[in-house]
């Protein structure tokens, strides 16, 4: 899995380093393998998607296919190269009982150091783990 596209590479930097290492172990007898595995590779985090946990879902239930897709996207819907797989947006294994916030702020108006406080104070006063 990479976070980045390469046009005209034949594979993404993680991909070919791996498939270049596997292909040598075994030319050089360096590694267990006998015949060269299926590798597959793909890109996440395109358009700044976070990488999920059921994208990873996704991309094991991809790889138990007879012929799973190479050089896949997951994440967004690719409607120009068709490279997408899909996966379930709605699976989630964190406790439904969970909050989590973001806050957003402009430079020098008091958010980050605002934050910082209100995490402090829910760390030490309440029963709740703050990070």
């Amino acid at each position: 899995m990479d976070r980045t596209k390469e046009p005209g590479s034949i594979g993404e930097p993680l991909y070919t380093d791996i498939v270049t290492a596997i292909q040598e172990g075994i030319s050089e007898g360096t590694t267990s393998f006998k015949k060269t595995p299926k590798i597959i590779g793909g890109r996440y985090g395109l358009s700044s998607k976070e990488f999920t946990p059921a994208m990873v879902k996704g991309i094991f239930k991809e790889m138990k296919k007879e012929v799973p897709k190479n050089h896949f996207t997951i994440g967004i819907n690719d409607d120009v190269t068709h490279t997408s797989i899909s996966y379930d947006p709605d699976f989630s294994i964190e406790p439904a009982d969970r909050t989590r916030a973001v806050f957003y702020g402009l430079g020098s108006d008091g958010t980050v150091g605002a934050n910082k406080n209100s995490i402090k104070i829910i760390g030490e006063e309440t029963d709740n783990y703050a990070k």
